[in-house]
Order: structure tokens, then sequence, then C-alpha cells
């Protein structure tokens, strides 16, 4: 299930009581107050730090064995899907994880972690590293550069930005072997 997240959510959910219910759908969510702390004047998020030291401690753990059931990678890319709210700076570092836990076959399978895993790993890690956790929930301004950009076999690559035009041709013989 995807969930998207507004300011206005937010504000509402966090303006309950402790295991303030949140409903979307047809299914309902338990929100308990003490997994994330909301500061509505700042408008942020911020991960408690018992729960920041939790998630750190399982990715070392993750991180020192030589390899992984689907369990432990599937329970630290959850944690890390949870953290990445407050931690903007590693959500890139997700998609890797995640494509990972996708090649175990069963549940008792063993894999060794990819580098490029372990690599997006020790981003999280450095991240986790900072003792305060928090990001902004505002909404960013859209940016519209105007830039439109065209491209044709036969022609060539073409682009605009405002009203300002280039474009380069192709050379013949561009689609010939090697």
């Amino acid at each position: 299930m995807t969930m998207t997240w507004h300011l206005s959510s937010a504000l509402q959910i966090t303006s309950g009581s402790p295991g303030t219910l949140f409903q979307k759908r047809d299914k309902t969510l338990a929100v308990s107050s003490n997994i994330w702390a909301f500061f509505g004047t700042f408008h942020s998020v911020s991960l408690p730090e018992e729960k920041h030291l939790k998630v750190l401690l399982k990715l070392s753990d993750f991180q020192k064995k030589p390899w992984v059931c689907r369990k432990d990678c599937a329970s630290l890319q959850g944690s890390l899907q949870h953290t990445s709210f407050a931690c903007c700076d590693a959500q890139s570092a997700l998609p890797t994880l995640s494509h990972f836990l996708a090649k175990f076959s069963n549940k008792l399978a063993l894999h060794y972690v990819p580098k490029l895993v372990m690599n997006d790993l020790a981003l999280w890690s450095t991240c986790l590293s900072s003792m305060h956790l928090s990001c902004s929930m505002m909404p960013r301004p859209d940016y519209d550069p105007g830039l439109h950009i065209d491209t044709s076999s036969s022609f060539g690559v073409g682009f605009t930005i405002g009203n300002k035009y280039a474009s380069w041709f192709l050379i013949e013989g561009w689609a010939g072997k090697g």
C-alpha cells in the first residue's frame, strides 16, 4: 500500500492523542505519537532518539554479516524506508536495497550483499550518524525552466529555452555499425 503524506495530513494525525487512527481507503492504521516527533511551527518531522539508535544498530549489524537472509534484508529495508521521511539525504540510496530484496527466491535463501548495496548502506550509515534527523514538510516551490527537447532519428536534436532555439543535425551514416 502506498500512502501520500501531506502537511495537512501530518497536522491532523499529530494533533490527536497517542493512538490516533488514520484512515486510508478501506484500511485503518494506528499512528503512535512516539514514532514521529512533529514540530508544527517548523513544519518538519524528526525521528526520536530511541528509534534512531535502533535503526543505526540494525544497519550496523546488517553491514557486518557476510551473507544475509530475506528476513534481515526486509527488516532493514522497512526500517530505512520509515526513516527516509526524516533522513531525506539518503532517500536515493534506498532503491538498491529494495532491488536486492527482490532477488530472494524464498525465505531460506542466503545471499552475499552486492558492493553497490554496501556503498548505499554506507551513505545511510553516514546519514544516521547525525544525532538529529529532521526533514522539512513544507511544500517545495514548483519551477518550470521552460525547457523543451525533441529528438528525431531522421533529423537530430533540438531544444528550446524560453524563446531561444538550438538544434544539431545528425551526420550521414550515424546509424551504421560500430
